[in-house]
């Protein structure tokens, strides 16, 4: 063999020691340069890794399959494969080609690449971009990527060939779509990608489609269904999931909207009975649009306090808030108001004053004798028994007349405020519901509802 002759047979069987005396070795390749060509190789092994490996795709569950050997060798070979290559070719010239020509490696495409689809983006380069993710098992909830998640989908969609296709091409194969929305210097883009290898882009409310490279495809579903999204969803309205809307709301939803209240201090070491009570004339409704119609405003503000009162044998939640705006102009940003809802404690001994629900004061049957009246209270549940938390803001439907302003709908009458949105409460968290200001203003005093 010639000595500018390259044998790399050595290499399919080579042991940890000859990788890495053939890497001291050959370094033609500029130290400055090593790591980005590794990561190159690992990016190659990346996308073809399914091919490298035979191991069956089914495993025992709670079994975890160690696979850092096949990394080790195939990375540290390739690794040592363009390090020697530069030896003997030409740092310089490996690094400009290597560079500077599509990876033609990290397509599917069957038909010949034309530069005219090669590495273009319909959106460029989406490298400082904001973008936001959605799939079937959150929608729809979004959840916005981290400077680094952009800069590993960008990097993927950087390489991969975008392929325009005929606008009558039927996309989608059976299975679900990964949604990404991408917003770069004030343009907004949606991005649907289908288990096929194809892809709407829409813009401008036009829809262009494509055949996109498997490296492309395949970040976007990672990214949709990455397992580090709780505590970062944001919720947003149906019909607001297109390029534009999905960027109106910012906030993030957090893990309670309403809290179960602590017993007041006051009331440590009293004796305490639980009892849910059957208030004939209370608002019990959990539908926001019932309980709108019969509001006549909607007044928004933080909460400042939660209580409990009583009065006439009845239990109520006083919460106070201070004002930020309301629909009807009626209250100032500012003020501070109280406003009720029932459901709390309230003392035996002033159920007892009360000849109607006197009867009811033993709800296990003892005879009140066995009571320390003065020291027992009800706890009387109406709803779910939650109540809003301290600190943050959350819109009331209200209604005044001359006793002057009381609440709607008891607790459902009370919807948490989450950046431009406001989110219906419910006994089961999994239908809540999403409104704007705008739209709850529109059904205040709606008669035509209530029939």
């Amino acid at each position: 063999m010639k000595n500018n002759e390259l044998n790399l047979d050595l290499l399919e069987n080579a042991d940890d020691n000859t990788v890495k005396r053939l890497s001291a070795e050959y370094s033609a390749v500029m130290d400055k340069d090593v790591s980005r060509l590794y990561a190159r190789a690992e990016k190659l092994y990346d996308s073809r890794k399914n091919e490298l490996s035979y191991e069956p795709q089914d495993t025992v569950s709670g079994v975890e399959i160690y696979r850092r050997p096949l990394w080790h060798k195939v990375l540290a070979a390739a690794s040592v494969l363009l390090l020697a290559a530069g030896a003997v070719t030409g740092g310089a010239l490996l690094i400009r080609n290597f560079s500077s020509r599509p990876d033609d490696t990290l397509t599917d495409m069957t038909e010949p690449e034309t530069a005219a689809c090669l590495n273009i983006a319909p959106f460029g380069d989406i490298s400082e971009a904001r973008v936001r993710f959605t799939g079937a098992a959150y929608v729809p909830y979004l959840y916005e990527a981290t400077t680094e998640e952009v800069s590993e989908l960008a990097e993927a969609f950087n390489l991969a060939a975008w392929e325009e296709l005929p606008a009558d091409t039927p996309l989608g194969a059976d299975g679900e779509s990964a949604l990404v929305y991408v917003n770069t210097d004030g343009q907004t883009y949606k991005l649907v990608f289908y288990p096929d290898g194809t892809a709407d882009c829409v813009h401008d409310d036009i829809t262009t489609k494509y055949k996109v490279s498997e490296v492309a495809v395949s970040a976007a579903y990672s990214a949709v269904n990455s397992e580090n999204i709780y505590g970062r969803l944001i919720p947003c309205k149906i019909d607001d999931l297109n390029e534009d809307g999905v960027w109106k709301n910012d906030e993030v939803m957090p893990e309670k909207l309403f809290e179960e209240p602590a017993l007041p201090e006051e009331l440590e070491g009293k004796y305490i009975i639980d009892n849910t009570p059957l208030y004939d004339y209370a608002w019990d409704i959990e539908d926001v649009r019932k309980d709108a119609a019969y509001a006549d405003n909607i007044i928004v503000g933080t909460v400042d306090s939660v209580s409990f009162k009583s009065h006439g044998g009845t239990a109520y939640t006083a919460i106070d808030i201070i004002v930020s705006e309301d629909a009807a102009g009626k209250v100032s940003a500012g003020e501070h108001l109280s406003l009720g809802i029932l459901g709390g404690y309230v003392p035996m001994k002033e159920k007892m004053s009360d000849p109607g629900v006197q009867a009811h004061a033993s709800p296990d049957g003892l005879e009140l004798k066995d009571y320390d009246v003065d020291n027992t209270y009800y706890h009387e549940t109406v709803g779910t028994g939650l109540v809003p938390i301290v600190g943050r803001e959350y819109a009331f439907l209200t209604h005044s007349d001359e006793n002057g302003c009381s609440m709607v709908g008891e607790e459902y009458g009370i919807l948490y405020k989450c950046g431009s949105l406001y989110i219906s409460h419910t006994s089961m968290a999994s239908i809540n519901e999403f409104f704007d200001l705008d739209e709850l203003s529109s059904m205040l005093s709606k008669e035509d509802i209530l029939r």
